[in-house]
């Protein structure tokens, strides 16, 4: 509304002349710094609606732009929508309706101004929550650590007295560990000596049966020696006679041959 009616003022501010005199004199009148040109006058009073209207709409400078928004929208109101000086029946309750339209926006304009102050109490509400919530988590913090402190120490306990047993369990151990080692030791020697025993009585007795073995083993090789001489001189005497008659025949052999060559 405002943006369209500030656009409207700039292109046709000449048809507006007439309606906002009404205003723009007595102020001129009263008051030196306003100038004397109501068209001037009409057209910073649509480019304020623009601007304002803008800035309403956007969202930026809410405050600002309703403060120059009703500082429009009064003097627009109070000149151009005077129905108390209508006679027509139809024109006055036109004149009226835009009148009350006018009132209306400026109770919204008013409203937006009390807005910035709701944001900035809820602002103050959101930083004392904040701050409640930072002070329960430091709390909490401080009921952990406290805890986390306590813990510690009943662990530091439980760690010593499992420590203390420890130590119990591994003297127990080591003293049965030396008892079992001595009375295995002794079980050692004495099995050890036992094996020498039967070890030694093993070799006596395998040392007297190779004696005998080695007598017998000789005795038979003596035997055998003696027969195998017997046996090698009668075969030598044998081959001897046999040698002995190969040997006369060939010679007789010769001398037949040669008895025959001398004759030749």
């Amino acid at each position: 509304m405002f943006v369209y009616g500030g656009v409207d003022s700039i292109r046709n501010s000449e048809t507006k002349v007439k309606v906002a005199e009404v205003v723009v004199k007595p102020l001129s009148r009263n008051f030196s710094a306003i100038p004397d040109d109501t068209e001037a006058l009409i057209k910073i009073n649509g480019a304020v609606q623009v601007g304002a209207g803008v800035l309403l709409a956007t969202g930026k400078f809410k405050r600002l732009a309703s403060l120059a928004l009703i500082g429009s929208i009064v003097p627009t109101t109070y000149a151009g929508h005077r129905f108390w000086e209508e006679a027509d029946d139809d024109r006055r309750k036109q004149q009226m309706i835009h009148f009350l339209k006018n009132l209306g926006l400026l109770g919204g304009l008013i409203l937006e101004l009390d807005s910035p102050r709701k944001t900035s109490r809820s602002r103050k509400q959101v930083a004392s929550k904040r701050a409640a919530v930072r002070k329960q988590r430091a709390a909490v913090r401080k009921q952990a650590a406290d805890k986390v402190r306590s813990g510690s120490v009943e662990v530091a306990r439980k760690t010593r007295r499992l420590e203390r047993r420890a130590e119990r369990r591994a003297r127990k151990a080591a003293a049965e560990a030396s008892k079992v080692v001595r009375s295995g030791s002794v079980d050692l020697a004495q099995k050890t000596k036992r094996l020498e025993r039967r070890a030694q009585r093993r070799a006596r007795t395998a040392a007297a049966e190779a004696s005998k073995i080695a007598s017998r083993t000789a005795s038979e090789v003596s035997k055998r020696s003696h027969d195998a001489a017997k046996r090698t001189g009668e075969a030598a005497g044998q081959y001897g006679a046999v040698a002995s008659d190969r040997a006369g025949q060939l010679i007789s052999y010769a001398q037949d041959q040669l008895s025959h060559l001398n004759a030749a």
